[in-house]
């Protein structure tokens, strides 16, 4: 017995142990919301506007030191700030400058969905086999600190804005709203990726209730729920 208990601490040294808590969630902002005018920050009772210009990404290795914002200031829509430090496809939210936060560090907790084989029963003689002819998977859910201004919350409110307009009943093209998102899996000294899962075409499906209440002073967190097209695991 005391082979078996010294062959396992010596597997547990070589190979470690997981923690629950050494994660990172990654979403990465699909085609139309870098490449169109949308706000993601408005002022207390809505009269200041971030005003996004498209394609200018190719600038932003230029940017060095502060964002690069203009003040447009107009009478009639009130106070407009232009800013190209917006990411292209491919780049991870981040705090560009105080934009909008970290959603890698604002995320309180990430759930790996499930994924299951369909299958057929098939008996071309005697007994039945199950043969498997397609993956179906649960959705992929987190759960996201919220900012004292909701910033979390109303971005993934636009991203489903995007999707489908109530305004004008326009719905959008599927490759503008869907992207990527990477779950992430640390080492126990956040110092090496141990393995990671990578989410395609994905979009936020629901944004969950938030309940407020006086009695209550914990910090606020808003539930995502996303669907996706298929996962792969490296």
């Amino acid at each position: 017995m005391a082979g078996r208990i010294d062959e396992f601490l010596a597997t547990v040294k070589d190979n470690g142990l997981s923690r629950n808590n050494k994660f990172k969630f990654r979403v990465y902002p699909p085609r139309a919301l870098v490449g169109g005018n949308f706000s993601f920050r408005k002022g207390p009772i809505f009269g200041d506007v971030e005003l996004r210009l498209p394609n200018l990404g190719v600038l932003e290795p230029l940017i060095t030191g502060g964002s690069v914002i203009a003040d447009l200031a107009t009478g009639a829509l009130g106070n407009i700030r232009a800013g190209i430090d917006l990411p292209n496809l491919g780049y991870a939210l981040s705090n560009l400058n105080g934009f909008f936060t970290e959603m890698e560090l604002y995320c309180a907790n990430v759930t790996l969905p499930s994924r299951d084989i369909e299958f057929i029963n098939y008996r071309p003689h005697g007994e039945f086999r199950k043969i498997g002819w397609n993956h179906t998977y649960s959705p992929l859910s987190a759960e996201f600190y919220c900012s004292s201004d909701f910033r979390e919350r109303m971005y993934f409110e636009l991203w489903q804005q995007l999707i489908f307009n109530k305004r004008n009943g326009s719905i959008a093209y599927y490759d503008d709203y869907t992207s990527y998102i990477d779950v992430m899996k640390y080492d126990a000294g956040l110092n090496k990726v141990e393995a990671t899962w990578r989410f395609y075409e994905c979009f936020p499906n629901s944004v969950g209730e938030q309940r407020f209440d006086n009695n209550d002073g914990e910090i606020s967190r808003c539930p995502v729920q996303f669907t996706y097209k298929y996962f792969e695991s490296r």
